[in-house]
């Protein structure tokens, strides 16, 4: 008897179930249908969005082999002085092209990321300037970075630095590739303007060291040579200097000792030579980087006509979850609905 009394339990709660869904379809079918213009309205606003996904890879090695004179010299050397250092000598290691090529992509990468360049196009887009004519300096500015928020950088493997992917959204076709062809190409001249800049200023910061050295230098040099002209020490062509007593004779090295002891002809010779310095791997550096700024650099890898362009948006899969979120609603609201009227009918009673 107890089995039949379950069965029976069961079958009636099933019935409920049904009845209280039944009794709640215009809600349910009002519920699904208001579900169903969301979801519709969400497709048509995205409809006409478009995702343009392109590879941005460093450059070939071969790219920078030019450069690692210079960045052995100046840009390594000065920005990281103890980075290179091998145990117990003054000698750097050489720097390898692939970490030059690597570095200048993260560099390319972070002049995209701070939307200069980017909001810097789309101020001058037509359309946009249009939209947003009407707007405060401040609202303009915001709307330009809401915009620009549409680009995005990602390493699809964080293993590999070398490889960066470029995702952007946008409505139009031709317009979104003019958009990104402009963005990379100013990029590109931004970066360049940067890095031969630094290396202008690296190098004067490496002349201003040395001509700070030579003066200091002549400075303790014109000191030497006045000890020398007071004491009468005209010129010392030995080696060493000679003392002596009646009984003592020493040889005592001059490096070893007061230098004014070369004497005053020597020593403003050497004053002589310094001033005259031309500073010749100074100019050599500088004449190499005038010529690679005439030459082309192609600071990063990326091909403007293999950028991939598709939907934005899932139309089906949109519509699908909107349905399936509308009618999980439908069903709870239908049961909460029922509860309450149950409640009442027992406060009746």
């Amino acid at each position: 008897m107890k089995k039949k009394s379950v069965h029976y339990d069961n079958e009636i709660s099933i019935i409920e179930i049904f009845k209280t869904i039944f009794d709640a379809k215009i809600s349910i079918i009002f519920i699904l249908l208001i579900s169903i213009l969301i979801g519709s309205y969400y497709n048509s606003q995205n409809s006409n969005s478009f995702k343009f996904l392109l590879n941005i890879n460093s450059s070939k090695d071969t790219e920078f082999t030019r450069f690692l004179p210079m960045y052995i010299l100046v840009y390594d050397d000065l920005l990281n002085p103890d980075e290179n250092e091998i145990e117990n000598s003054n000698k750097k290691v050489a720097a390898k092209p692939n970490e030059i090529s690597e570095i200048m992509l993260e560099r390319f990468v972070k002049e995209v990321l701070d939307y200069e360049e980017l909001i810097s196009i789309l101020s001058n887009n037509k359309r946009i300037k249009k939209s947003i004519s009407g707007l405060s300096l401040e609202k303009q500015n915001e709307r330009l970075y809401e915009y620009a928020k549409s680009l995005s950088l990602y390493q699809p493997n964080l293993k590999d630095p070398s490889k960066y992917k470029l995702n952007f959204v946008w409505d139009n076709i031709d317009e979104g590739k003019n958009i990104l062809n402009d963005l990379l190409k100013l990029v590109s001249k931004n970066l360049e303007n940067r890095i031969f800049k630094e290396l202008n200023d690296l190098l004067e910061v490496k002349r201003t060291t040395k001509l700070n050295d030579d003066l200091v230098r002549i400075e303790y040099l014109t000191e030497q040579s006045l000890i020398a002209q007071e004491l009468g020490i005209r010129n010392n062509k030995e080696d060493t200097l000679k003392l002596s007593d009646t009984n003592v004779s020493f040889n005592i090295n001059i490096q070893n000792i007061a230098y004014y002891l070369r004497g005053y002809e020597m020593i403003n010779k050497e004053i002589s030579l310094i001033k005259s310095r031309k500073y010749i791997q100074i100019e050599n550096m500088q004449n190499d980087i005038n010529l690679l700024k005439k030459s082309k650099v192609n600071w990063t890898d990326y091909n403007i006509n293999y950028i991939n362009v598709s939907n934005a948006g899932n139309p089906r899969l949109v519509l699908m979850l909107s349905i399936g979120t509308g009618f999980i609603v439908a069903i709870i609201y239908a049961f909460i609905l029922s509860m309450f009227k149950n409640i009442k009918v027992i406060r009746k009673k």
